[in-house]
C-alpha cells in the first residue's frame, strides 16, 4: 500500500530518487539489488525484443535494477526535463504525481514496471487520470502561451485507443494509449520531442508482439490532432514524434 508522504522534502540526487520513492510510496519493496534484479529479469527478454541495441548497452540492465519498480527513463524525464518547468517541483512534484497515479492504477495496471501506463485511467473509463491531468496543468501553467494540454490529451487519448483497436489489436498492455502519454511527457519543455525508439523502450516491458510497436505509434500519428511524425530522421533513421 501507499505510505503517507512526509510534509518536508530534502534535496535528492538523481541516483537516489528511486530509493526515496520506494520508501515513501510502498510499505513493502525489495531493497536488495539481488531481489530487484530477479524482478527485472522477469521482463528483460521482452525489452530485448523491443530494442536489442538499448538492452545490450553497458549498464542498461543495471539502471533498471537500481530504479525498480520504476522505469529509469521515466524518472530521468521527470527529474531532468520536467524540472525545468516553472510550475514543477522536482522531488516533491515527482512524489505527488506518483502517489496520485499509483492510487488509481494499482487496481488495474498489470505492467511489470511503473511506466507511462500508470498515468492512464481504468480501462473503459473516459477522460484522463488525475495524475496526467495534473502534469498537463503543470505544463500549461509553466509557459506564457498557456497551451491547453488537458484538452489536447482528452482529445487525443481516444484517438490512441482507436489506433490500438484498428492497427495494434494484438497488444494487450495499452501500449498505444501509453505512447500518447509518452509523447506528451517528451514534449516538455516546449520544443522537446520523442523518438519512436524512446516510446517503444518506455512502453514495451509487457509487450508480447514487439513488431507491432513499429506500426502502432505510426498509426496513431495518422489520427492524432496534435501529434505528427516529423519529416526528418536522425543518423540512425529513427523517426521522431
Amino acid at each position: 500500500g501507499l505510505n503517507r508522504m512526509a510534509s518536508r522534502q530534502t534535496p535528492v540526487e538523481k541516483e537516489d530518487l528511486a530509493k526515496l520513492l520506494r520508501r515513501r510510496l510502498f510499505s513493502e519493496v525489495p531493497e536488495a539489488d539481488e531481489q530487484r534484479e530477479a524482478y527485472v529479469l522477469g521482463f528483460w527478454d521482452k525489452l530485448k525484443s523491443v530494442d536489442s541495441v538499448r538492452a545490450s548497452q553497458a549498464g542498461a540492465q543495471g539502471r533498471f535494477v537500481r530504479d525498480y519498480p520504476f522505469h529509469p527513463d521515466l524518472l530521468e524525464r521527470l527529474y531532468g526535463k520536467w524540472s525545468d518547468l516553472d510550475a514543477f517541483q522536482r522531488t516533491r512534484g515527482i512524489l505527488q504525481i506518483f502517489a496520485t497515479a499509483l492510487s488509481e492504477a494499482e487496481t488495474f495496471d498489470e505492467s511489470p514496471i511503473i511506466a507511462p501506463q500508470v498515468f492512464l485511467k481504468r480501462p473503459g473509463e473516459d477522460g484522463i487520470s488525475k495524475a496526467l491531468e495534473r502534469l498537463a496543468e503543470i505544463a500549461q501553467e509553466s509557459v506564457d502561451e498557456n497551451p491547453n494540454w488537458p484538452y489536447s490529451l482528452r482529445t487525443d487519448l481516444p484517438r490512441a485507443k482507436q489506433a490500438q483497436a484498428q492497427e495494434a489489436g494484438s497488444l494487450t498492455a495499452r501500449e498505444i494509449e501509453a505512447s500518447c502519454v509518452t509523447a506528451f511527457l517528451y514534449s516538455q519543455p516546449i520544443g522537446e520531442q520523442a523518438e519512436v525508439s524512446d516510446i517503444r523502450w518506455l512502453i514495451g516491458s509487457a509487450c508480447e508482439f514487439p513488431t507491432v510497436l513499429n506500426t502502432g505509434p505510426i498509426a496513431y500519428t495518422s489520427v492524432s490532432w496534435y501529434l505528427e511524425e516529423c519529416d526528418t530522421t536522425d543518423a540512425a533513421g529513427v523517426s521522431r514524434l
